[in-house]
């Protein structure tokens, strides 16, 4: 298929609006390029993104994920995961990669992925972050440290609660 850019693609250009998907789903997400940030948002810096499921495909590197790659002061909520990675990379999780000064609540994480340092099935790595009832069904394989089944890095001033995390992590 097509590949597909991401929405903020870079810092300087960074999604800072509002984003309801109205409860829809947005289907063949095709991250081909071997980069950062790569998801349906690459970076978020004072966004909103609520109600929106995303199935796909993501090639991406550090910091790639469903939702948001590198989301800094951003709120996200209800959105559901069901997007691959072909490619073993860090700072990856299924709903943020990297989230900084983040609000995320009531998110699922439905797919599988190989991952390495930093990686979790709802976050990567949380800097000064709220994860709230979410929920992890993805199993995360991978031969390194810091893997967690809803966050891999916890730092901070982050907190954690009402997770559940049905996922299995697999060490090789």
């Amino acid at each position: 298929g097509t590949s597909s850019t991401p929405i903020g693609n870079s810092t300087s250009r960074a999604f800072r609006g509002t984003f309801d998907g109205n409860n829809h789903t947005i289907s063949n997400l095709n991250l081909s390029a071997s980069a950062s940030a790569q998801a349906l948002f690459g970076y978020t810096n004072g966004a909103e993104i609520s109600n929106l499921t995303v199935r796909g495909t993501n090639q991406g590197t550090y910091q790639s994920a469903g939702i948001v790659g590198n989301a800094t002061n951003t709120v996200i909520y209800n959105c559901v995961n069901y997007v691959t990675f072909s490619v073993s990379s860090y700072q990856r999780g299924g709903i943020v990669g990297s989230a900084t000064g983040c609000t995320i609540n009531e998110c699922t994480n439905n797919a599988n992925f190989t991952a390495s340092y930093g990686s979790g099935g709802i976050v990567g790595e949380a800097t000064n972050t709220e994860i709230t009832d979410c929920i992890n069904n993805g199993n995360l394989t991978t031969a390194s440290y810091n893997i967690g089944g809803i966050v891999g890095r916890l730092l901070t001033s982050s907190t954690i609660s009402g997770c559940i995390n049905y996922g299995t992590i697999t060490t090789t």
